[in-house]
């Protein structure tokens, strides 16, 4: 095994897919008989991408996750943590109690929590996924489906 990179970091979900779909585009663009060798990358490619598609991270900007950082940043998070929010996008106090280690200690008040899960649920956008992975649709959401042309049969709500 060969150390490409000695440098390197963590990234959110939404790093990896654009990198995923960087390799996918350059990897259409090779001859027939260079893919075929290259079967196993596909395959990772594909998979991921799968995935990634359905995590809120399919929704997200790079404005999105710069300003969810700074509305991130007064709560004295760690990277590994505000990386975790960013690619779950919590809406609850049991998520922030799961991902933040010391919560009780570091956000002492359900002031504090929700004021953080405000920050994450302000600047990241809400995800929808396909039918069949949730079966009921919030009531507030018909209206904006509506506006959006986008029918109750193709997509559902899943958020807060």
């Amino acid at each position: 095994m060969e150390i490409v990179n000695g440098q390197s970091s963590a990234i959110t979900n939404f790093e990896a897919m654009r990198l995923l779909q960087q390799i996918k585009n350059r990897e259409n663009k090779r001859p027939k008989h260079q893919k075929q060798k290259l079967h196993n990358l596909n395959n990772i490619v594909f998979e991921g991408l799968k995935y990634l598609k359905s995590t809120p991270a399919a929704h997200q900007t790079e404005e999105s996750i710069k300003e969810c950082i700074e509305a991130l940043r007064p709560f004295g998070l760690t990277t590994s943590e505000t990386m975790q929010l960013i690619n779950t996008r919590p809406t609850t106090q049991v998520d922030i109690e799961v991902m933040i280690e010391e919560s009780e200690e570091r956000l002492p008040s359900e002031e504090q929590v929700d004021a953080l899960i405000t920050a994450v649920t302000s600047t990241l956008p809400e995800r929808f996924i396909p039918k069949g992975k949730k079966k009921n649709v919030k009531k507030d959401m018909e209206e904006p489906l509506k506006t959006l042309n986008i029918k109750e049969e193709e997509y559902l709500y899943f958020g807060d």
